[in-house]
């Protein structure tokens, strides 16, 4: 259990989290280094899953400075962490609805050649690697396919693993509205995944009301 202080029944971690915030609020930079930085690794990480590593440490710094620049507006109401990702994750939402379905494509053959590379310079089987690779390449080319509300909700729930309850609350939707777009986005991807012959295939089922 963790343990409490004595700021309103805070948990001694968040009144840390609280008293650096407060600090920051008033300019100190040191402290919101200190609240950043135990996050930068995560939210580079989402970032690079939705729009690919190319923008990712763009769209990452664009996020820090709006955390820091928006702090007032930040209530407590969840924890600094999960305010920042959703920063983070409300950008690349707006970037991955700017973006080319051709660009969407790009970023896997940059991928597809790494690893290659990689397994051949660690003495590993290049040809394992570049078929797995391929394949990877596939799946995004197949994400890329879908409409772009699609696309993002599956991202957060099937490879951040977050919960639905989680992606309504980032993206702003109905509980509702991102079960179905799920179930739907899901329904697509893997009809294009067994056109690819990654999948058997797959017959069309009915959908859940939006």
């Amino acid at each position: 259990m963790p343990r409490r202080g004595g700021l309103g029944g805070l948990t001694l971690e968040e009144g840390c989290e609280r008293a650096l915030v407060e600090r920051a609020r008033r300019g100190d930079v040191a402290a919101f280094e200190e609240l950043i930085r135990p996050e930068l690794a995560r939210i580079y990480g989402a970032a690079a899953r939705l729009v690919g590593r190319q923008e990712a440490e763009d769209l990452v710094q664009e996020a820090v400075l709006r955390a820091f620049r928006s702090l007032d507006g930040f209530r407590g109401g969840a924890r600094f962490a999960t305010w920042l990702y959703r920063i983070v994750v409300n950008l690349c939402v707006d970037h991955g609805r700017r973006r080319s379905r051709r660009e969407w494509r790009e970023e896997p053959l940059e991928a597809t050649e790494r690893a290659a590379e990689g397994a051949a310079g660690a003495g590993h089987d290049p040809e394992a690697a570049l078929l797995a690779a391929e394949r990877q390449q596939l799946v995004q080319a197949a994400l890329a396919e879908l409409p772009a509300d699609y696309r993002v909700v599956i991202l957060l729930r099937d490879v951040e693993g977050l919960t639905y309850e989680e992606v309504a609350e980032l993206t702003g939707l109905p509980l509702g509205t991102v079960k179905s777009r799920v179930f739907r986005g899901r329904r697509a991807l893997r009809e294009r995944l067994a056109e690819a012959g990654l999948l058997p295939s797959v017959q069309r089922g009915r959908g859940v009301a939006e």
